[in-house]
């Protein structure tokens, strides 16, 4: 059945995530007066953040509280002075101004818009989200941005695509897709809401897991050939 509506995952999948988190981490360090020379303290930081994401992906804590909680364990693990609030605030600031796209992000976009309902779903923080994705180059391309901490539950939730599906022009699952990055909130909750599911693997990572999506990419320009788009260079 012809689709008709395409829900993107923000980071990872359009925009580089990575990149803003390491500009992000930095720049908050910097603040508080403190220098990674070996890198030791971001990738204790990753640890920390990846656990209460996870967490927060299985229901098991709030974005409220992971906000502080990623600090705090960050802190105590790299024994380092401060309060995990303070670090919190920082560093959601300078997140919340990072803007960087992954490579044909901006391009898939203009190309598809106009042709399909085009909306955002992630996982994200309000106050990150919402500002650095409305003032991002794909602005103007995407109808509706929907981000769990305000629908207050995460993808692979249902209860976020019920409200979704509430909001979007068409109802019909067969007729949407789901384009992410990753296996369990984006691939896995599609396939449990019966919608139809686009994996994208840009470093073609093994998947050994038991989620089969429907489609598997490694560029976003794959994605024509899914949708039957034609090339606009023909």
């Amino acid at each position: 059945m012809e689709i008709k509506t395409i829900l993107f995952d923000a980071d990872g999948t359009l925009f580089d995530f990575s990149k803003a988190e390491q500009t992000a981490f930095t720049k908050t360090l910097s603040y508080f007066g403190i220098i990674d020379k070996n890198g030791k303290l971001a990738k204790t930081y990753a640890q920390c953040n990846n656990r209460m994401w996870e967490k927060f992906e299985q229901g098991q804590i709030s974005a409220k509280k992971l906000r502080i909680e990623r600090f705090r364990l960050f802190l105590e693990q790299s024994r380092l002075p401060g309060k995990a609030a303070e670090f919190s605030k920082k560093y959601i600031s300078e997140l919340s101004r990072c803007r960087y796209l992954l490579p044909g992000a901006k391009q898939i976009l203009q190309q598809l818009f106009g042709k399909f309902e085009i909306n955002l779903i992630t996982n994200g923080l309000q106050d990150v989200q919402r500002s650095r994705i409305e003032k991002s180059e794909l602005a103007n391309y995407y109808s509706q941005l929907f981000i769990s901490e305000e629908i207050g539950f995460p993808k692979p939730d249902r209860r976020i695509f019920d409200f979704v599906f509430k909001k979007i022009l068409h109802k019909n699952k067969k007729q949407v897709l789901i384009v992410g990055d990753n296996l369990f909130s984006d691939i896995k909750g599609g396939i449990d809401y019966g919608i139809r599911t686009c994996w994208f693997n840009p470093l073609n990572a093994a998947n050994s897991s038991n989620i089969v999506p429907e489609f598997e990419i490694q560029d976003l320009t794959e994605l024509k050939k899914i949708l039957g788009v034609e090339d606009e260079n023909n």
